[in-house]
């Protein structure tokens, strides 16, 4: 699978970030005994902060890469990629020393931007540099990175789709679960009135983080439990909607990454996908692309049947009926694309 490579540093992010969990709650047992609390705070932060930079940039450069390898020529590549390959360039000769903490060599960049104009190639691509910055990932400077490579309204389309839903469900809904109504009316409810609070905590977050890395110390430390439930899934659920738009990304770019399921069958609960194949290769925990209108995402298959048989991978080679669980929920008159 091709697009693992952008998959592989979607796991990995989560990963970290059940690690860093693991610290946080040991932590809270031990609280009692550590009178100074700011240390784990304070670790706490920098560390989901670092292993969200890392991977941004990490998935972003798997992003670029595969994008790279369907272009035949530097004219193929979205215009706003091609833009920010030469200004990129042009700025980095014109202030090297912007760049110091990067190991970029002059004379490579200016033959790479050469290079790319007679064969394209991942090699000849200035990615470190497209990639190279000297601030913060606030929301808007993060959404300008994406955009430049080709991944637009990142804010717009994070506050509408099932990746905030992942974080209300485990911060918000729990807050007003008292309430009475359903996550379904508490969703609507919030989106209604206060659609970017989760922006606001996002950007909050990573002020926080830039005090601390500059001064070891914040005006108002909150509980390890508030960083693990409200920064911790928060950041979880960015990283998944920047995952999400990538592959998207590609889908949009080029199909060859991308099999459509033709003949589907049934639904059930939602979550299983009934369909016909002639001529498929699938296994658990490959990756479906499910489209909707303006709903994207991607959904890792749990299991498979094949006349109520249970199967790890099938290599499907004449006509059959096929039923997969997802992880994910799904709509009715959904597109469905195998990940390739």
């Amino acid at each position: 699978m091709i697009v693992k490579l952008i998959y592989s540093s979607f796991i990995r992010f989560i990963s970290k970030l059940e690690e860093i969990e693991k610290f946080i709650c040991f932590f809270e047992k031990e609280n009692e005994f550590h009178f100074n609390k700011t240390i784990p705070y304070n670790a706490s932060i920098i560390s989901i902060h670092g292993a969200f930079e890392s991977f941004v940039e990490e998935i972003l450069k798997a992003y670029l890469i595969l994008l790279i390898r369907t272009c035949n020529s530097f004219e193929e590549l979205p215009k706003t990629i091609r833009m920010k390959h030469i200004i990129s360039a042009a700025e980095f000769l014109l202030h090297p020393q912007k760049y110091k903490s990067k190991s970029i060599d002059k004379e490579q960049v200016i033959n790479n931007v050469y290079d790319c104009s007679r064969i394209l190639s991942s090699e000849s691509f200035n990615i470190e540099l497209l990639l190279s910055r000297d601030y913060n990932l606030k929301m808007g400077i993060l959404s300008k990175l994406l955009n430049d490579l080709g991944i637009s309204s990142f804010m717009e389309k994070f506050i509408s789709n099932d990746s905030l839903r992942f974080f209300l469900r485990n911060v918000y809904y729990k807050e007003n679960i008292d309430d009475g109504a359903s996550f379904d009316v508490l969703y609507k409810r919030f989106k209604a009135k206060q659609p970017n609070i989760a922006v606001e905590m996002y950007n909050k977050f990573i002020e926080e983080r830039n005090v601390i890395s500059h001064s070891l110390s914040f005006d108002q430390i909150y509980s390890l439990s508030i960083v693990k439930e409200k920064y911790l899934n928060l950041i979880k659920s960015i990283g998944r909607e920047i995952f999400e738009q990538t592959v998207f990304g590609l889908f949009v770019g080029e199909k060859k990454f991308f099999e459509p399921i033709l003949r589907v069958i049934k639904i059930y609960d939602n979550k299983i996908l009934c369909f016909e194949s002639e001529s498929c290769n699938l296994k658990v925990d490959d990756l479906i692309f499910i489209e909707k209108k303006k709903i994207k995402k991607v959904a890792k298959i749990l299991s498979i049947q094949i006349d109520n048989n249970d199967f790890k991978e099938v290599n499907i080679k004449k006509s059959t009926k096929i039923a997969i669980k997802l992880d994910r929920k799904f709509r009715e008159n959904s597109n469905f694309y195998l990940i390739k």
